[in-house]
């Protein structure tokens, strides 16, 4: 029995622009099961949000998928190729926000200002579900509003968002994204410029919905620590390609990719040294990648000659683990 609800297949989606061409998603694949949740972990520039943004189709402009498939199982007998279709047409527009819901990663941009929220989450709910009277998707937002932990939902709901606090507009953006049951949540950045605690109880509200609503999430950051609490398998970017794959048992266990390594190294602990370890260097430029491994420039443990020259295959460690490095080629032919 087929338990995968998308599939995203040797995806890329790149960015035409005068200096050249920018691979923001560079041949990457995936799958997300029904009601699992997915991390997608990586320093800034990795592309992660735009993997997000491909998935619906609503890149910026000038990005543009030039190859590859993005398929969501809407049922048994019904497969749709999302990146096949029209960003403006019909079908992929039923899907937004319907089948598949998004979280912003910045509420106070993504929320209108001149709107009250409840006008907005209400929209949400009768673009996708037009039988419903006004006062019946009212009193379903009051309720959106109270499920996502939001106090007085009755007054709430006639705020503006300039009235709410990060952590409310965070509710807020959570309350619109679910509104009409999707079968995914992509969270992009979730607990981004709010405090630790609201972060815990952002991750824990989450987790509650997941269950309440049967859905899947996939989550974008770059904390570690939210990847963690919350994934069931993890996927770790870099300039646009994924270097690494498995199950967060194996992401935090067993790290094979150098890249990896160095980012749990990064991670604050009560046995930390004086100085956090850091990554040399930093995320080259979009048209400067270089010719070898992307990371090799600033990989402790290249290989002179070979990953300065040449692409790393994918390789498959164990089962359900993935590693792009040249270091585990032998390991590879061992196993075979």
């Amino acid at each position: 029995m087929n338990n995968k609800l998308l599939e995203v297949k040797n995806l890329k989606t790149y960015f035409e622009t005068d200096q050249g061409t920018v691979k923001a998603v560079d041949g990457i694949n995936f799958f997300i099961e029904k009601q699992k949740t997915v991390g997608i972990v990586g320093e800034s520039g990795s592309g992660k949000t735009v993997t997000a943004q491909s998935i619906i189709q609503i890149m910026p402009w000038p990005g543009k998928i030039i190859d590859g498939e993005v398929l969501f199982y809407k049922n048994e007998k019904e497969i749709i190729d999302l990146a096949k279709l029209d960003p403006k047409g019909k079908i992929i527009r039923e899907i937004r926000g319907k089948e598949i819901g998004y979280i912003f990663q910045e509420p106070m941009t993504a929320l209108s200002p001149i709107h009250t929220v409840g006008s907005q989450i209400i929209e949400a709910i009768r673009i996708h579900n037009s039988m419903l009277t006004k006062k019946e998707a009212r009193k379903k937002a009051i309720t959106l509003l109270k499920n996502v932990g939001i106090p007085s939902p009755e007054k709430k709901i006639n705020d503006y968002t300039f009235q709410l606090s990060g952590g409310m507009r965070q509710r807020v953006m959570i309350a619109m994204a679910l509104s009409c049951n999707p079968k995914l949540l992509i969270a992009d950045e979730p607990t981004t410029a709010i405090d630790v605690t609201l972060q815990a109880q952002i991750i824990k509200l989450l987790k509650d919905l997941q269950k309440k609503y049967e859905m899947s999430i996939l989550i974008i950051t770059h904390d570690l620590a939210v990847i963690a609490e919350m994934a069931d398998e993890v996927i770790v970017m870099y300039l646009g390609k994924i270097v690494e794959s498995g199950t967060v048992f194996d992401i935090f266990d067993n790290p094979k990719h150098p890249y990896t390594k160095a980012l749990l190294k990064s991670i604050p602990n009560k046995t930390s040294k004086k100085y956090l370890d850091t990554i040399k260097g930093m995320v080259p430029d979009a048209f400067s990648i270089p010719n070898g491994c992307e990371f090799e420039p600033r990989c402790e443990f290249s290989i002179k000659g070979k990953c300065n020259k040449y692409k790393p295959p994918i390789i498959e460690i164990k089962k359900g683990q993935f590693v792009r490095c040249f270091l585990y080629e032998k390991a590879c032919e061992e196993n075979e």
